[in-house]
This record gives C-alpha cells, structure tokens and sequence, in this order.
C-alpha cells in the first residue's frame, strides 16, 4: 500500500464525515470546515477546489463528483498575512490562485495624489490601504509546486475574481465592484482600475451586517457573462450574507441583477445553516450546472464556513437559480463523476519523510527546524518555558464530538 493508498484508508477508519451516502444520493455539507471561502474550477472531468486557511495556507482539493474531496497540497508557503478568499483559476494550460493577503501593519497610505490617481482611472476609490495586498501565484500542476506569491500592485479591495473575455483579454474583479485588466501572462495588471458594478439593492428591513459587495465569481454561457457575488457581510447576524446574480454582455459591464435574487439566502436563525453565501457557479461532466458555496453550522460556528452545494437550474430568461423547493438540508442526487476518496486524514503515522497535509503551524516557525519526521517517530524542537511558548503542530477537528 502506497503512502496515498494508507491515506485513503486511514480517512476510512477515522469515519471522517462524508456528504456522500453510497447510494446515488448526498447531503450537505459536501466539506466540514476548514474554515473558509471556497473556489472551484472544472478541468475536464476533474474538479480543484480550493478551501482552508491554517499555515501553510491556501489548501487545494481535488475531486471528480463536486461531493468527495481528498486534500492535494498547501500552495501557498510565503506568508505575508493572512490569506482571504481566493479564485482557483485554469488558463491556457496553467493554474493560477489569485488572493489577498491581509496584514494592517503594513498600514494605511493616505489618499493617492493626483498622478497616481490618474493611473487608476475613474471612477474608482482611490485609498490605498497596503494591509490588503493582491497577489497572485501559478503552477503548471494543481498538486505543485507553486511560485512564490507575486504581488499584482492592487491595495485596498479584497476577494480577487478572475475572467476571460471571449477575446481571450483577462480581467480581475474585486471588492465593491471594481475591476482591472491583466497582462496576457495573468502575472500583472494592465490597465486602470475602474467600478463597474454596484452590486444588488436588498430590501431594508434585512438584517445583515453591512453592504459589503464582495466575492465576484464569473462565468461565461450562451453569450452572457455571469457574476455571482456575496453581499451583507460574512460575519453577522445568522441572516447576513447572501449570493446573488448579476449579467452583462460584456466583461466591463453594463451589469443587470437577477430578478430571482438572492440565490441563496438564511432566512432565520432557526435554520440549520447561518450566513449562506459566496458561490461560485459550476458545471458537472453531465451539464448540471451547481453552486457551490458557503455557510456556517448553527450551533458550530466555530467551525467556520463549511463548503455546501446545490443544484442550479437555467430559467427561460436565462437566469441561473437554485432549483426551487431546495435548500441545503436536503437528499440530494449526486452530480455525475466518480469517487476519488474524502477527507482530511486526522491520524498520522509519520512513516513519511515529509509532514502531513493535515498539520498546521505558526507561520513564524521554521518547520524544516522545528520538526523532523520519518520511520514512525516526530521530532519536535523544545522551545520556550511554557506550554504557550512552545512549537507545536496542530489539527483541525472535523466531528461535531470527538476524542483524542
């Protein structure tokens, strides 16, 4: 058995829990945690998706069937703040993971003067703030490895989207509906940044957190291109946050909202899942389109965003919408695809010579000095006087009870 095989086999035995029930049919969440946004994009019959902070951060997964998930790598290995929500994208033969990295120490830099704003183009908000920085890394392989985080020069806007135009032009969206061009190697920016968007007006009396246009996921079909994004604020009340839809001609817009918005939505805090949002839309091998994106467990919330999935239909208007009557706690046909194996290994025997995928660290240790693994045993450098100052590996919990 190969290390891959005793992985698998391991997952098995820790009844790492499973969205798919063995007889054609699924239930949500298609991945407990790990914690964060989602991203998924479709190479022919397989499936990246991208979900999980921690350090390393950025972890990648990859499955054939939208519902079963096995972890590939962490890509994301030079840290410069935390991670927030990514764009796992394939083009022209490479992988590319557009991200932001937050770190308010790097500070706020005031309004630009008026050569830089003419850089940027109007209209646009032209603060700088450098705690947000745009950064982009690429692999020819999803598992690896992964260049070294390329900073794009965007500060400010968060939750990176990418798109191509039928011209093969590549653009990325941002927060608060603005966008920019890209080179053609996707590696730097290529024209002013500008708003094209200003997001869905939801009616008043929701409780929400805020506006917070954010999270822009396209996608082209029958000669539209489709955006779906989150708005109310991902971290408020139960009933916050939201997906809704948006369509242009052209990837600069004009942008019209659906009219069936929100795609998804918590209604109540009596619902079993609190802050639905941040979808991304996707096609299975069959031509079922779905949505895949978020939410927080009520009464788990210290779990983060789980990763959830639906099935979309297209209206006669050619909308996208979730299929009416459906919500995220029900029986579900599986997409088409195969199983490849799921979850996140929790038990390690440390029989390979690097750490497992499942292991996470303070982004200031050094791990080829802290930790030594291989023939059964780990090593780990003695640091500190207490237990709070020690270096330690960590684990994230998958079960809602659990022992150690």
């Amino acid at each position: 058995m190969n290390l891959e095989e005793r992985r698998i086999a391991q997952a098995r035995q820790e009844r790492i829990p499973c969205g798919d029930l063995g007889n054609g049919y699924f239930r949500n969440p298609v991945l407990v945690g790990p914690g964060s946004d989602n991203t998924v994009v479709r190479v022919g019959a397989d499936f990246y998706m991208m979900a999980g902070g921690g350090w390393p951060d950025q972890l990648v997964w990859h499955s054939r069937d939208l519902v079963n998930w096995r972890p590939i790598t962490r890509a994301l290995r030079v840290y410069d703040g935390r991670a927030w929500a990514s764009d796992l994208v394939y083009h022209q033969g490479r992988f590319y993971i557009y991200t932001t990295q937050v770190d308010p120490s790097r500070g706020y830099q005031g309004p630009l003067n008026l050569s830089q704003r003419s850089l940027l183009g109007k209209p646009c908000q032209c603060d700088v703030d450098q705690g947000f920085k745009n950064v982009v890394l690429w692999a020819d392989d999803p598992a690896g490895p992964w260049s070294d985080p390329i900073d794009l020069h965007v500060y400010g806007y968060i939750d990176p989207g990418h798109v191509v135009d039928q011209e093969g032009n590549r653009y990325l969206y941002f927060s608060k509906g603005t966008m920019v061009r890209l080179a053609p190697d996707g590696l730097s920016t290529a024209g002013p940044l500008r708003q094209v968007y200003t997001g869905w007006e939801y009616p008043s009396h929701w409780v929400v957190e805020c506006m917070c246009l954010e999270a822009p996921k396209l996608t082209y079909r029958d000669g539209w291109y489709y955006m779906a994004s989150a708005q109310g604020g991902t971290a408020g009340p139960s009933t916050a946050h939201m997906a809704v839809m948006a369509r242009s001609r052209s990837v600069e817009g004009p942008w019209e909202n659906s009219p069936y918005n929100p795609v998804v939505r918590t209604q109540s805090r009596d619902e079993r899942w609190w802050r639905q949002g941040h979808g991304t839309l996707i096609d299975d091998v069959a031509g079922q389109w779905w949505l895949l994106y978020t939410g927080y467990e009520n009464g788990y919330t210290a779990f983060g965003k789980q990763s959830l999935l639906l099935p979309v239909e297209w209206t006669a208007d050619g909308w996208p919408r979730i299929v009416p009557g459906l919500t995220a706690t029900d029986i579900l046909p599986m997409p088409a695809g195969e199983n490849v194996g799921h979850g996140m290994p929790l038990s390690d025997d440390f029989a390979a010579s690097e750490i497992g995928i499942q292991w996470m660290w303070e982004p200031t240790i050094d791990a080829d000095q802290a930790f030594a693994v291989g023939d059964g045993a780990l090593r780990v450098r003695a640091e500190g006087t207490t237990p709070l100052e020690a270096v330690a590996l960590s684990v994230m919990p998958v079960h809602h009870a659990y022992e150690v």
